[in-house]
């Protein structure tokens, strides 16, 4: 639910507001705010959410926010998790649109531009491909153009953990769900489709999602398979025997189970066979290598 709590905030509003929550990653979230300050669109409001950091993140953004007159900080004074923290970013925005960025990743320079020049408006969401960093290397991931409808995005998460849409929109569906301990953009994005139709995913990668800085990701703890079962007992109900043979592989690869011939079957069948090659590739070490060059 969103925290509907309010910031007055004088002067025009911007078209676009991004949100960014963090904790206890001063360093990272430097370059996080750094890669949206950069930003070739100008018109938007950058909203950070300090989550109870106790390592000098408070007094960064106050120095940031003195400088660039586009950054409002807000902040909890215990740790709530990220999904409250974007709530209350989504309940203070003044722009039409919204978008979003994690504090270890990065925006390219042009990706707000190229999100709004496919007009979100006529989407339930725009999204975009994106580049995996690890060890230092840059894969693209996601980057072919699709048209996400509600049978794509009940099989797995094709939209990725950022997107643009109207802000109203984001408020209409009641924000993030903050019961879920992982899992909380995919059930944001499936509620979203669920109700304003299908979602465009751009080809071109705008987006850098950094794996080498944070080996510690939610994608690398039990949570992450909680939050797999959370979102499956949500929305299992609507879901046909496909779709949830889809979600049952998924509940394998979060879990970090082996997987079987019969589930690259399943797979292919499903047209998820790149989720089943790239987790099967994550446990060969020849392949990891191959993968890096």
């Amino acid at each position: 639910m969103i925290d509907t709590k309010e910031k007055p905030q004088t002067g025009p509003a911007p078209l676009v507001s991004v949100y960014l929550p963090t904790r206890n990653r001063r360093g990272l979230l430097e370059e996080a705010v750094q890669s949206v300050i950069e930003q070739s669109f100008r018109d938007f409001e950058l909203l950070i959410v300090d989550d109870g950091s106790d390592d000098g993140t408070d007094r960064f953004l106050r120095v940031a926010a003195t400088q660039d007159p586009r950054i409002r900080n807000f902040r909890f004074e215990q740790p709530r998790g990220a999904p409250a923290a974007r709530n209350l970013a989504i309940a203070n925005a003044r722009g039409r649109f919204i978008a979003g960025i994690d504090d270890d990743d990065l925006m390219l320079p042009e990706r707000l531009e190229q999100l709004m020049n496919a007009d979100p408006s006529k989407w339930s969401l725009v999204c975009s491909g994106l580049l995996l960093e690890k060890s230092g290397v840059r894969r693209r991931l996601n980057a072919r153009r699709r048209i996400i409808n509600i049978n794509d995005i009940y099989h797995y998460n094709l939209v990725g953990n950022q997107a643009m849409m109207l802000t109203e929109r984001a408020r209409a569906i009641g924000g993030f769900d903050e019961t879920f301990v992982a899992s909380q953009d995919y059930d944001f994005w499936t509620r979203a489709i669920e109700r304003f139709g299908p979602a465009l995913r751009l080809s071109t990668p705008t987006y850098v999602m950094r794996m080498t800085v944070a080996e510690h990701r939610i994608t690398h703890s039990p949570r992450f398979a909680e939050g797999a079962r959370q979102y499956t007992a949500k929305h299992g109900a609507k879901m046909n025997s496909a779709q949830r043979r889809s979600q049952n592989l998924v509940h394998k690869i979060t879990a970090r189970r082996t997987l079987t011939w019969s589930d690259l079957m399943t797979s292919l069948a499903l047209g998820s066979a790149g989720l089943f090659f790239r987790y099967w590739a994550s446990g060969q070490p020849l392949i990891r290598k191959l993968l890096r060059r």
